[in-house]
């Protein structure tokens, strides 16, 4: 039996044309990928012509300031009884972390407001109390919050940046919080970097096959 059919017989019978394409395959780096971010269109559906430009933009966006990601995966929740281990309940992940470098013109953190702004409008208004006028500020949640939603795909590239296969989906993203800004007068000229945390509904992980 030769080292093809080893592997094969290991991992659950997967097709030996796989396992051949794997033994040949380099080695993925973590910094060879493109991100494209996908809008939805006005009625909140994906996979149409109404928000192509938008997504054009999100994802020339994405190939300028995305600077990494932080993308979890499926489990199971861990059980015992009488001294065994059993998975109990499906853990489905529920957050992603994208980290956006920022510029002199603050583009990358205009970009990642107007994002959290789909989600809810900011608003203030004043109060009178006696002789003094007091502001408030508060924000309006949208109606379609689904219009603030994006796709995001992450594709893994070659050496020489051509994309392959697979392709990590994150569906249904938007924006939940901005990471603490910390500034200092320390030497060294480290990158400014802004850490946005998003909620995510699923993501897709192609299996072999």
């Amino acid at each position: 039996m030769g080292l093809v059919d080893k592997y094969s017989s290991v991992m659950g019978g997967i097709h030996k044309a796989t396992i051949d394409a794997i033994s040949k395959a380099d080695l993925q780096s973590v910094n060879q990928y493109e991100v494209l971010i996908i809008r939805p269109n006005a009625d909140g559906q994906f996979g149409t012509a109404g928000a192509v430009a938008g997504s054009v933009i999100d994802t020339v966006f994405a190939k300028i300031f995305i600077y990494g990601s932080t993308i979890p995966s499926f489990g199971y929740e861990k059980a015992s009884l009488k001294g065994t281990s059993y998975a109990k309940n499906p853990l489905y992940p529920d957050t992603i972390t994208l980290v956006f470098l920022e510029d002199a013109y603050g583009i990358a953190r205009r970009y990642i407001q107007n994002w959290i702004n789909d989600v809810a409008t900011p608003y203030k208004f004043q109060l009178e109390s006696g002789n003094k006028k007091v502001t408030y500020r508060s924000r309006i949640f949208a109606d379609n919050q689904r219009l603030a939603k994006r796709n995001v795909n992450f594709l893994m590239t070659t050496f020489n940046n051509l994309p392959i296969y697979p392709r990590i989906t994150c569906f249904g993203v938007f924006p939940l919080s901005v990471g603490e800004l910390e500034l200092n007068n320390e030497s060294g000229g480290e990158k400014m970097l802004l850490t946005l945390t998003c909620s995510v509904d699923d993501i897709f992980v192609p299996v072999l096959v």
